[in-house]
């Protein structure tokens, strides 16, 4: 039997199938691993003064540790795509699963900054493979391009829904028992949803399996994918500028980690809402839509010279959190469209967009440690600012370019909840 049977124009095999059920407890786990694998990523977050005073890290300590998570995937993913499209999103889901419970508790027993610093690059590893294997899996779920739109649309509100929980419960966790108990419990739950994967079905993801070089040249060619990948270059600079200055503008105020967790939780309480509103709203998928948040997050690195700091850190927090995960949707909802559409293989696209994520994500943050170091907090955050209007502009101009073509889904307005 062809391996994407599942997939043909009535859908027959995957609605006469007697696994559907199984197929949905597939999909679920891989949300759940992705949630545990968010929660992993900004567990630092809240942590970031407690580690600076234990270990007596500078600001640009901080910044590599922030950074290193999505260094890794710079080069992982890269070979991780291709080799999901051949070998399937459940192997590279189990492995992830197993690398995230292991990078938890070698953070866990870190007493220096190197073996942090190694847990953190585990964590890389382990989020470039579970960052593949969901979307892919995710959309080998669906049968038409709304469906698969549909499932992987909702990753990043899933993922929002983990920074609501893991900032406040790291922090109250780390301040009230201690900062080990995070790390023993993601080490727990990413245990338990690799063996729940393990007795999963496995569905089929796109045929292609080609290579990444191929691909590119494709997604050069294709306005939609290329739009998908600036997108991801757009989340990565975002969340890791925001993930070191706004930590670093709570501290400078005097506030505790709890204040830090929770501010971070209820801004991505916020981002799960403005995610699903962007999910509904196909026609937002575009980069103007992008720009435009981009401003208003700009105007918000700027309150720290004019408003007292633990304000400031709220206003960036909030306003942050609340437009990053419609630029997840954007592109999740783009590469997967693109990918079908061409005939890539959707784990090469997504490692691709990945790495480019990855690469903005991890550099930001070193880039942004020197800043501090060398202008002060007020100014780096204000250069921030500017680089988010600047990107912005340059997403208006792509927005001229992609709206020369035909969306099917975009430009009808199909709704994807």
């Amino acid at each position: 039997m062809d391996r994407n049977q599942r997939f043909n124009e009535e859908g027959e095999q995957l609605t006469q199938s007697p696994n559907l059920h199984f197929v949905h407890v597939a999909r679920f786990s891989l949300y759940g691993l992705m949630a545990i694998a968010a929660i992993a990523d900004v567990l630092i977050v809240p942590l970031l003064p407690t580690f600076r005073s234990q270990l007596g890290l500078t600001p640009l300590e901080l910044g590599v540790l922030v950074g290193a998570t999505p260094f890794v995937m710079i080069f992982a993913s890269l070979w991780l795509g291709p080799l999901t499209d051949r070998s399937g999103w459940k192997i590279a889901a189990i492995a992830g699963g197993v690398l995230l419970m292991f990078g938890a508790l070698v953070q866990l027993v870190a007493t220096t900054l190197l073996v942090l610093l190694l847990g953190r690059l585990i964590n890389g590893m382990a989020y470039a493979l579970i960052g593949t294997a969901v979307v892919t899996g995710a959309a080998s779920t669906g049968r038409t391009d709304l469906e698969r739109a549909r499932a992987t649309a909702m990753i990043p509100a899933i993922a929002g829904a983990a920074f609501v929980i893991g900032p406040t419960s790291v922090g109250l966790l780390a301040q009230h028992v201690g900062i080990w108990l995070p790390f023993v419990l993601v080490a727990i739950i990413s245990l338990v949803l690799t063996v729940v994967l393990w007795f999963a079905p496995h569905t089929a993801s796109t045929p292609y399996a080609g290579s990444m070089r191929k691909d590119a040249r494709i997604i050069f060619s294709s306005p939609l994918l290329r739009s998908a990948m600036v997108t991801n270059a757009v989340a990565g600079f975002l969340s890791g500028g925001a993930i070191l200055l706004a930590p670093l503008v709570f501290a400078a105020s005097g506030e505790s980690s709890t204040t830090i967790g929770f501010a971070f939780s209820l801004g991505s309480l916020l981002g799960i809402g403005s995610a699903l509103f962007v999910r509904k709203r196909p026609r937002l998928l575009r980069p103007m839509f992008s720009a435009g948040g981009l401003i208003f997050v700009a105007v918000a690195f700027a309150t720290p010279m004019f408003l007292a700091g633990w304000l400031a850190g709220w206003f960036i927090s909030l306003i942050r959190g609340t437009l990053q995960p419609t630029f997840g949707v954007i592109a999740y909802t783009q590469g997967t469209l693109g990918a079908y559409a061409t005939g890539s293989g959707l784990g090469t696209i997504t490692g691709l967009g990945n790495a480019i994520w990855a690469t903005t994500y991890s550099l930001v943050p070193v880039v942004m440690g020197l800043v501090v170091t060398g202008t002060g907090l007020k100014s780096a955050c204000v250069i921030f600012g500017v680089c988010l209007l600047l990107i912005a502009a340059l997403l208006v101009r792509s927005d001229r370019i992609l709206a020369r073509i035909n969306l099917p889904i975009i430009e009808t307005g199909s709704d994807l909840s």
